[in-house]
């Protein structure tokens, strides 16, 4: 279950590129149970977190000739990782071309994160991530990863009827894993991984449930990504975000490079459409896709409750070969920099030994909080599922 939710939170200027998060520039870090979303610090004409110097307290600071630093500290709280803390350090130069008007913010020439994040579950990840881009025009970008993360997590069982009843048990999920990826004109993308996952410190009842699952994984994988936006960013406050964005991703992992025995594949769509309503309210929908091979160890499956998704379920309680999910969200910013939202959503999971069934549909609908410092939006979510009510603290929107 490693590799998700810094979900509702998690990332701070982190890149694997899931370029669907606020603005064009927004990067990722999957870890653990945590995906987190940071939107990179930068300069904003609006009066929210300035000092009475009018310095903002989220201004980065000059280290040299066009290179700037900047920290942030993370809360987080999900259920998966209970309190967790945070901080990451962010080293960038801008690039000598970039288009302010269309994302929000300066397209930066390179950047260097270090995160680290702990809570007092045991939950911990550290990741250093960043990205060059390597011309003058902008068009050729190379994106990297490197990290380790574990979480103490639960698992229910290996089918839906399992995951649906009130008895889990416990077991730690460790995960390593190096990313790159290369990409041209923000549309094609070229993907390369290595990962390794094992499951540590399983109960007795654990070990039952996967005994004919693999419980260490080393694989590699290549991949293929396709992009199309027209989302733009007005006035520099994601409220104005209006268009789509649209992905497809396919990754292949051969038997040659892991020790699964199959060759495995894996497919993800990503819609996402943005409309604003009136002053300060956004309408924004989300549609996900994706589906595995049939032999797909369970550790490797798709997930409810992971990037944002269906956030009202425990991450890993239900999985699949295929998850399909939609969510709707209204998002009210007020001038004074709060916020309020609402959404709703369903979505499903299922496989060829545990097929679909309309009552496998799952719903999730809540309410959230928001407060926006700049760049920067605290986010507090109160959703609800089939199996009771989720308590989300974190940064920016999900999707």
């Amino acid at each position: 279950m490693l590799r998700r939710v810094v979900a509702s939170l998690a990332a701070l200027v982190l890149a694997t590129t899931n370029l669907a998060a606020q603005t064009d520039k927004v990067e990722t870090l999957n870890v653990d149970e945590i995906e987190y979303t940071y939107t990179p610090i930068a300069r904003s004409d609006t009066p929210f977190g300035t000092t009475r110097s009018g310095r903002s307290i989220f201004d980065p600071i000059p280290v040299g000739r066009d290179f700037f630093i900047s920290f942030l500290p993370i809360p987080l709280y999900t259920a998966e990782t209970s309190l967790a803390l945070g901080i990451a350090a962010n080293l960038w130069q801008y690039a000598e071309q970039s288009d302010p008007a269309t994302s929000g913010i300066n397209e930066r020439k390179c950047d260097l994160s270090l995160f680290a994040m702990g809570s007092i579950s045991g939950f911990y990840t550290f990741a250093i991530n960043g990205h060059n881009i390597l011309d003058r025009a902008n068009n050729h970008k190379l994106i990297y990863s490197i990290g380790v993360s574990s979480q103490p997590s639960k698992i229910w069982g290996l089918t839906f009827d399992n995951a649906h009843n009130n008895n889990y048990y416990h077991y730690t999920e460790k995960e390593y894993f190096v990313q790159t990826r290369y990409l041209y004109k923000s549309t094609l993308g070229i993907y390369a991984d290595y990962r390794f996952m094992n499951v540590a410190n399983p109960d007795y009842e654990t070990m039952q449930i996967l005994q004919n699952e693999a419980t260490g994984i080393s694989t590699a994988g290549i991949g293929v990504s396709l992009t199309y936006k027209s989302r733009k960013l007005r006035e520099r406050v994601d409220y104005n975000t209006q268009g789509i964005y649209a992905n497809a991703e396919f990754v292949y992992r051969p038997k040659l490079l892991s020790n699964i025995g199959y060759d495995l594949w894996n497919i993800r769509a990503t819609f996402n459409y943005y409309q604003p309503l009136w002053q300060g309210m956004l309408l924004a929908l989300d549609i996900y896709g994706e589906s595995t091979s049939r032999h797909t160890p369970w550790l490797l499956l798709a997930q409810a409750g992971r990037e944002g998704r269906m956030r009202s379920y425990y991450a890993g309680r239900y999985r699949g070969n295929t998850l399909l999910s939609a969510d709707v969200e209204l998002r009210q910013y007020f001038q004074s920099g709060f916020g309020i939202v609402a959404w709703g959503g369903i979505g499903t999971l299922f496989s060829e030994k545990d097929p679909f069934e309309w009552r496998k549909i799952l719903p999730s609908y809540g309410i959230g909080l928001r407060y926006r410092i700049e760049q920067t939006t605290f986010r507090f979510d109160v959703g609800h599922g089939r199996d009771g009510v989720a308590f989300i603290l974190g940064l920016n929107e999900t999707f």
